[in-house]
């Protein structure tokens, strides 16, 4: 599980170039295929991955899923708010990384997200799974809107490895 550094002593930009490092080391360390997932920032960062030409080919072709829970899929929101004080974006920042403005990706996609969650992350999940259908038709796209499930405990299923949850990581 990766870190990286945060804003304001970082654009959302290098922390996105972060986490691609990240990826690609993790990609060194074990064979096989890769499963991307992260949880609120961390959806969001996991769905950049998949932004064309974002990861080396050769790593880009042994991710077999990605699972982002809760993502924050359209930055440019957040410009109006009092958080962009710490983001430092502009709308042309913003818009880049978006992961709703991006290219639809050519792999199975699970957004995840809790019923219970604030409106606000009801709707950038479902942005995020809109955007990517309309975009050339992405057809093995999941949207799972989690009973019961808020922000914070969204992602406890991740332990049990018979969750729904954990399962989406394989299927």
């Amino acid at each position: 599980m990766p870190s990286y550094d945060l804003c304001p002593e970082v654009t959302i930009a290098q922390i996105t170039q972060q986490i691609v490092q990240a990826v690609i080391c993790a990609a060194g360390r074990v064979d096989g295929g890769l499963v991307l997932s992260g949880h609120s920032a961390g959806g969001h960062l996991v769905a950049r991955m998949l932004a064309p030409g974002m990861l080396p080919n050769a790593v880009m072709h042994r991710v077999q899923r990605v699972v982002p829970i809760s993502p924050v899929a359209d930055l440019r929101p957040l410009l109006q708010t009092a958080m962009n004080a710490q983001f430092g974006m502009n709308a042309a920042q913003a818009a880049a990384e978006s992961p709703v403005l991006q290219q639809a990706p050519k792999l199975p996609v699970t957004v995840w997200v809790g019923a219970e969650e604030r409106p606000v992350f009801l709707d950038q999940a479902r942005w995020l799974v809109e955007a990517w259908q309309t975009d050339l038709g992405q057809t093995d796209l999941g949207h799972v809107i989690s009973a019961g499930q808020h922000h914070f405990n969204v992602i406890e299923d991740m332990v049990y490895p018979q969750s729904a949850l954990t399962q989406a990581f394989f299927a």
